[in-house]
């Protein structure tokens, strides 16, 4: 875990607690990446290395991406997970929101935290096995 201090002038400093998430979206999602509260749910993510120096750039694909979280995020996407539907309809995906004043609920409409994961990396193993990351994430719903 790890902290971020925030502060503006002549406001107190806030600690914001980190914690390193492993997320994306998973195989049968129409879109390759889906954003929710802000955060972007990539199907895959490059490790860009040169390595020992090397002019050559090696590229390494993984499924999903890591990166640091607040618990207030986390929160944000579970609850616009929850609100969300996809809607699909030959070769189109539309994403639609249950609180709007104009959705009207069809037959298919399927929830999006069907199609993302949110893994805390701390849990990753202990659900998935030491090699985490090749493994099948379950839907966040």
């Amino acid at each position: 875990m790890t902290e971020a201090k925030g502060s503006r002038k002549g406001d107190k400093t806030k600690v914001v607690k980190l914690r390193e998430f492993w997320y994306g979206t998973l195989d049968g999602c129409p879109r390759q990446n889906l954003t929710l509260a802000g955060v972007t749910f990539p199907k895959m993510s490059e490790i860009v290395d040169h390595p020992d120096g090397a002019l050559k750039t090696k590229r390494v694909e993984q499924r999903g991406i890591i990166s640091m979280l607040t618990d207030r995020q986390v929160d944000d996407i579970e609850a616009a997970a929850k609100r969300k539907v996809v809607r699909s309809g030959g070769a189109r995906a539309v994403i639609l929101d249950k609180a709007s004043d104009l959705y009207q609920l069809m037959e298919g409409d399927e929830p999006i935290g069907k199609f993302i994961f949110l893994i805390s990396t701390e849990d990753a193993s202990s659900e998935l096995g030491p090699r985490w990351q090749q493994g099948d994430p379950t839907p966040l719903l």
